[in-house]
Parts: C-alpha cells; structure tokens; sequence
C-alpha cells in the first residue's frame, strides 16, 4: 500500500493509525495533522525532540518539552506561548 507524505493515516476498523515519516516538517510528517485531530481532547503534551520552532507554543494546556540539544530548551524559555504549564528538560544524551 503506498502512502503519500500528505495522506499520513491508515484507517483499520475504525482506528486511525498516523504514518510518522522520520523528518522535521510537521506538515508532511503527520504530526500537525496528529495534534489538530487530538487537541481539543487533550490537556497535556510530551514534546520529546521539541527544537526551538515546536508548533505546541499555541497549545493552551500543559505542555513539557525535552530536547537533547539545550539551546533549543533555552530559545523555548524565551519564547512567548499559550501554554497553562510549561516545562523544559534538557535530555542528556
């Protein structure tokens, strides 16, 4: 079955299932697609791999992000957002 970059899920009995290709563009990778179907369902998010340009700054719940690269934690301190919570954890790799 082949999928493209912009049709990112597999309908199974009712279940979807999102095809998370391996790069950065949340558009192509399904994660934008992800997060609109769940977030208003939602009132916490795990940013794992977060960078500094997450899309999850204009999410209004709780929101941790972890990075293993610590200016992109850094840049997020400094950054305005909607978050109830933030909070921000260099991963040492």
């Amino acid at each position: 079955m082949g999928q493209s970059a912009y049709n990112n899920n597999i309908n199974n009995n009712n279940n979807i299932y999102y095809i998370m290709f391996n790069n950065c563009n949340p558009n192509t990778n399904g994660e934008h697609k992800f997060f609109m179907d769940i977030k208003n369902n939602i009132t916490s998010i795990f940013d794992v791999g977060c960078r500094s340009d997450t899309e999850f700054i204009n999410f209004t719940g709780e929101v941790h992000y972890f990075d293993p690269v610590n200016e992109f934690i850094e840049q997020l301190k400094t950054q305005k957002n909607l978050n109830k919570t933030s909070y921000f954890t260099p991963l040492d790799i």
